[in-house]
């Protein structure tokens, strides 16, 4: 009998350190086998606890290139395209955030019609002759005249013209659509020559070979005669400025720009309507609206011939009411003081008036 009993109790001790070898390597996560056995028997909800997390991996996304912006460029060249050696860029399409839309015309292609992201209309004085080139910021094409025209891509104003000085090649049929991957635009003249009209002067598009012809300043172009200029300084004397012998320097205004005046400085502006209306142009708080204010606001023709001054209203609303036609008209606007009661900003604005 105590023999037998011996043997049970050694039995029952093997089994006892067996079991709880078998738990310590349980716990343990020893035997990865063993703990699937144990949870497929005896916690079957501990399986789906147990499966390890999947790590999705990253997919690198690179950003997409954009299309040269031409209105920022403060020069131009017109050139034969082998005076030009451009660098590589990539011209897949796919690599290019590009806006989305649609350019036409209509039958006698002296109205530009643009759909999709930006929605507008525009009446061209000469038919349009070439393809578009549409860059980040703007459009570019030949007229008739062979004027290089150049249209804000959001609002289809017009931003700025130049004769090419050269006779050009009319496009035949319906007008296609290029995307400017350069700040270039290239055109072919009546003999067949190839031309480019290149804008800034940056090694990262292209470098100029055998540069004959001296770069010309955009705003250059379009500053006013010296006739226009003497008359603006009569006007900007006689309005009570003393000491004014030049103007200042051009700036373009282009509709969704920002143009603050936080000073008394004269300040000249270059304003190309998007089609013949009736405007308000004057000076505006932050909210969109006209502001009060010791300022003048006065609009020029290209000529020089003044068209409206905000001082024949209220000298203290720097704002007028004009209509003007489809051509270029020069800005002139300025603080006449600010002192602590003045606003910190005012901005100018153009509406279409009511």
């Amino acid at each position: 009998m105590k023999k037998g009993v011996k043997i049970f109790f050694g039995i029952f001790f093997l089994l006892a350190i067996l079991v709880g070898a078998l738990v310590f390597a349980y716990f343990n996560k020893s035997f990865p086998v063993l703990n699937d056995f144990v949870d497929s028997v005896l916690f079957p909800e501990n399986i789906q606890k147990n499966v390890e997390p999947v790590v999705e991996e990253e997919v690198y996304v690179a950003p997409k290139e954009k299309l040269p912006e031409i209105l920022t460029l403060e020069n131009f060249n017109i050139l034969p395209s082998n005076q030009i050696k451009k660098s590589f860029v990539s011209k897949n399409e796919e690599d290019y955030e590009l806006p989305n839309i649609t350019l036409s015309s209509n039958e006698t292609f002296n109205k530009i019609i643009c759909s999709g992201d930006f929605a507008w209309e525009q009446n061209i004085g000469f038919p349009v002759i070439s393809n578009f080139t549409v860059y980040a910021d703007s459009i570019g094409f030949v007229t008739a005249n062979y004027d290089f025209v150049l249209l804000d891509i959001k609002t289809g104003s017009k931003v700025m013209d130049f004769s090419l000085g050269i006779c050009c090649n009319a496009g035949e049929g319906k007008l296609g659509t290029n995307l400017g991957f350069y700040p270039i635009f290239d055109f072919i003249t009546e003999n067949d020559e190839k031309y480019s009209v290149v804008f800034g002067n940056s090694n990262e598009y292209f470098t100029l070979i055998n540069q004959e012809k001296s770069q010309t300043s955009l705003k250059k172009s379009f500053s006013p005669t010296d006739s226009a200029k003497e008359f603006m300084i009569s006007r900007l004397e006689s309005w009570g400025l003393e000491g004014v012998s030049e103007l200042p320097s051009l700036d373009i205004f282009l509709e969704d720009g920002e143009y603050i005046f936080s000073d008394s400085t004269v300040r000249l502006f270059l304003y190309a309507p998007s089609a013949p209306d009736k405007y308000q142009i004057g000076l505006m708080k932050e909210n969109g609206g006209f502001a009060t204010d010791n300022a003048v606001v006065a609009v020029f023709k290209e000529d020089g011939t003044l068209v409206e001054v905000s001082l024949g209203y209220v000298a203290t609303e720097p704002n007028v009411s004009v209509y003007l036609e489809d051509e270029l008209y020069y800005i002139i606007a300025y603080r006449v003081f600010v002192d602590e009661s003045s606003l910190e900003n005012v901005y100018l604005g153009v509406k279409k008036a009511l």
